[in-house]
């Protein structure tokens, strides 16, 4: 399993393999604003604004890829501008396939995603207590630092409020390559 980073380009060549991820996670629970039933309409919609994001240069798209080039799992980086007028980054939908997860692969997605923030603070959002995110979340060192608005929804359409984490990267050494097929223990991510 490796990491990539996708262009633009590759985003939309990619579409339909991303799509269907993204159409795992939430069929397994995931918390990743779409609700069930899945629109595909929704969801190539918005992959396509992902991809329009990233050759915009304000966010980055994270695949892993298995040995025969499928993607399994990916990460969003998105910069946004914060309260108090600095931009922030933002780790978002992280995705693993079910079959897939408690292996390593979303830690080694995130890893990349605070490799490339390059600030001292990268925030991300959770479902709380869905999936296993918030025990993912901790588990990397985010703290919780707050609650939005009920204004995403969950798989099952109910609307709940999202859990809101941080990680200070201040003085954190670079991201160490990660070996996924060595042999570990499993746990969520």
């Amino acid at each position: 399993m490796r990491i990539e980073k996708l262009s633009g380009t590759d985003t939309l060549r990619r579409l339909d393999e991303l799509a269907g991820l993204l159409a795992d996670a939430v069929a397994h629970g995931a918390s990743l604003g779409f609700n069930r039933p899945l629109d595909p309409g929704d969801v190539k919609k918005h992959l396509a604004d992902v991809a329009r994001a990233v050759a915009a240069s304000d966010r980055q798209l994270f695949v892993a890829v298995d040995e025969r080039g499928r993607v399994q799992g990916s990460a969003e980086l998105a910069f946004e501008l914060c309260a108090d007028g600095q931009r922030c980054a933002m780790a978002q939908k992280i995705i693993v396939r079910h079959v897939l997860r408690g292996h390593g692969i979303g830690t080694a997605l995130l890893a990349r995603v605070e490799q490339a923030a390059g600030h001292s603070v990268v925030f991300l959002d959770a479902g709380p207590g869905t999936s296993g995110a918030t025990a993912f979340c901790r588990r990397l060192g985010y703290s919780f630092t707050g609650s939005s608005p009920q204004e995403a929804g969950r798989a099952d359409d109910l609307p709940t409020s999202r859990a809101i984490f941080s990680k200070s990267l201040a003085g954190a050494p670079s991201a160490e390559p990660f070996d996924l097929e060595a042999p570990r223990e499993r746990r969520a991510g």
